[in-house]
């Protein structure tokens, strides 16, 4: 049977962090929007078979525009994003029939400068174990603060900041999702951590600290610097 590898791009988020009418995944970075941008990382790897875009329900005829303006024939689908992450995560996983050992990549939007070398590394993880993400070391002390209270500060040798894409074989995801649909009670925060739910093993793959994520107006000034450095990742 043949492999294929997909890509799911999350970008049903509203952006209110960063303010303003338009949500982050739409503005412009450099020629092209950031939601094209990001698309394109997927999209120009000939081992990515097809893009799978979740987006808010409001915004579809905005995609559709901004699609129609850039090449991206990669892109197979426009899915509805549902109230939660790993809501709109499932319903790109059941837009399509996907074989039980394809390698479903599930990416957000807003992280526009992810490159071809961790793309690979993650593909690579995960046709090996089952599942993979990407990981920096924690580079600043970590706090836990409860009622404005310091608490504890964990030992961040064993820390690290969860970056984007997770990459995994199509039925292991689908199997932790499937399990957690019946918690929707758990504040679930990403797809790795469904798989670890089930008792499977997750490879970590050294993240890359360029491969930021556009969440705040700094976060996308940064983004204008890089993408006027770097034009071409």
């Amino acid at each position: 049977m043949t492999q294929n590898i997909y890509t799911i791009i999350l970008a049903g988020g509203s952006g209110q962090r960063m303010g303003g009418d338009l949500p982050k995944q739409f503005l412009p970075l450099g020629e092209r929007p950031v939601i094209i941008e990001t698309i394109s990382r997927f999209s120009s790897l000939r081992e990515v078979t097809g893009v799978l875009v979740v987006i808010p329900e409001q915004y579809r005829s905005l995609t559709k525009k901004i699609l129609a303006s850039h090449s991206e024939p990669k892109v197979l689908d426009l899915v509805t994003g549902g109230a939660s992450r790993r809501e709109s995560a499932w319903n790109a996983l059941t837009a399509r029939n996907f074989s039980p050992d394809d390698i479903i990549l599930v990416h957000d939007a807003a992280r526009p400068f992810v490159t071809a070398v961790s793309i690979r590394a993650c593909i690579e993880g995960a046709s090996y174990s089952g599942a993979a993400g990407l990981y920096l070391p924690a580079s600043d002390t970590i706090t836990e603060i409860h009622d404005e209270q310091v608490t504890a500060i964990p030992d961040r040798s064993s820390l690290y900041y969860t970056q984007t894409p997770q990459a995994f074989r199509y039925n292991v995801l689908e199997r932790g999702h499937r399990a957690a649909r019946a918690h929707p009670e758990k504040p679930w925060t990403d797809d790795v951590s469904l798989v670890l739910a089930l008792g499977e093993p997750v490879q970590a793959v050294p993240g890359d600290p360029q491969n930021i994520k556009v969440t705040t107006p700094f976060d996308y000034e940064l983004a204008q610097w890089l993408i006027e450095r770097d034009p071409n990742g």
